[in-house]
């Protein structure tokens, strides 16, 4: 009998799988992340994001921003789009992916400041900013890196 309940829990065991990220990207907690190596428009930085099975990073704490921040440092990127906009609704900030709004900000000074239609945010690492804090920009013409978000892969 005991050597059944030895095997049960066994079976039991080995049959689970590990969850792990996709090779390149860095894990936090349920989550993986990568930093696009190239400067793209936030469009294009959501389309990537999509095409590898992911989306532009939704920032829900101060503790992910500061981990997304250290990523751009070690990157050596100057700022990074994040999947937050007001496209469809001015003011209304909402993550484009969940279409939730946005419970934790962490806007720069004056920020955000809508010039010339401005509905894409991006998280800056170079003066003037604070490092970490965020901007509206340009969703089609301004560039810069992107963090891509996914949850984790189930590994066999």
């Amino acid at each position: 009998m005991k050597t059944q309940g030895v095997l049960v829990l066994l079976l039991v065991v080995t049959g689970l799988s590990e969850q792990q990220c996709p090779r390149s990207w860095t894990q936090r907690d349920e989550s993986c992340y990568v930093v696009l190596d190239r400067v793209v428009t936030w469009l294009s930085a959501r389309e990537f994001c999509e095409a590898v099975g992911g989306h532009l990073v939704e920032v829900e704490s101060a503790d992910e921003n500061n981990f997304l921040l250290n990523m751009l440092k070690t990157h050596g990127v100057t700022g990074a789009w994040i999947g937050l906009e007001d496209i469809i609704e001015e003011g209304r900030f909402v993550w484009t992916t969940s279409q939730k709004e946005a419970s934790f900000t962490n806007w720069s000074t004056g920020e955000p400041d809508d010039l010339q239609g401005q509905d894409c945010v991006w998280m800056t690492n170079t003066s003037p900013f604070t490092p970490g804090a965020w901007d509206d920009a340009d969703c089609a013409s301004y560039q810069v890196h992107a963090v891509c978000e996914q949850g984790l892969l189930e590994a066999y």
